[in-house]
């Protein structure tokens, strides 16, 4: 269990880092919006080029990400992994959409008349107005990234991986479909879907 501490050390402080700004984000404030909202109006306003362009892409790379990383793995020999980070994001996916069903929360767009998603971006397509919390997004890719960390012991794959999932949860707020409280709730379900698909995958295997 010390092993899977260590490996998950690049998660765990994304995680940490989105958690902090999150939980600031809860605390009430005098004027008509809470933190939440001001800190969602402020990365969704991002306007420049390189934003454009890293949260672009990464949205764009998104469901290749999802759909190909475990066949990849398959197809290159990698067993073990490819059925760890599979299963990790199947299960997150899982558990996003049944919390999505009880929470029914508005996304910003629904709660705020006047916010737009971005459009022509895939992360923006066949959305569920009343389905922000958890972000599915952020589930899959933290979990990806969790389960990644995991059989891995490179720490380039690990912190690459973990970067990757951070950007994510930046660009589900900044394309205007999440609140930074439902990036955080993805988060922590993908880290736990991450650990436990690794832990199911280790004891089939022994």
């Amino acid at each position: 269990m010390r092993s899977i501490g260590v490996r998950l050390i690049p998660v765990l402080v994304v995680v940490g880092l989105i958690g902090s700004v999150s939980v600031q984000a809860q605390v009430p404030r005098t004027d008509s919006l809470g933190m939440d909202a001001r800190l969602f109006f402020r990365v969704h306003s991002w306007e420049s080029r390189s934003a454009s362009v890293w949260l672009g892409t990464v949205d764009r790379s998104a469901y290749p990400v999802f759909l190909g990383t475990a066949p990849v793995l398959f197809a290159l020999g990698e067993r073990g992994p490819a059925a760890s980070t599979g299963l990790s994001m199947a299960t997150a996916l899982a558990g996003a959409l049944v919390w999505k069903r009880i929470s029914g929360r508005e996304r910003p767009y629904a709660r705020w008349s006047h916010v737009r998603p971005r459009p022509g971006y895939p992360g923006t397509r066949h959305l569920s107005p009343d389905a922000s919390l958890p972000s599915g997004h952020m589930a899959m890719a933290t979990a990806l990234a969790t389960a990644l960390s995991l059989e891995s012991r490179s720490a380039w794959v690990a912190g690459g991986s973990s970067a990757w999932a951070a950007s994510v949860g930046v660009s589900r707020v900044w394309l205007g479909v999440h609140h930074p409280g439902d990036v955080l709730a993805g988060a922590v379900l993908g880290v736990g879907a991450g650990v436990a698909a690794h832990l199911v995958v280790s004891a089939v295997q022994r």
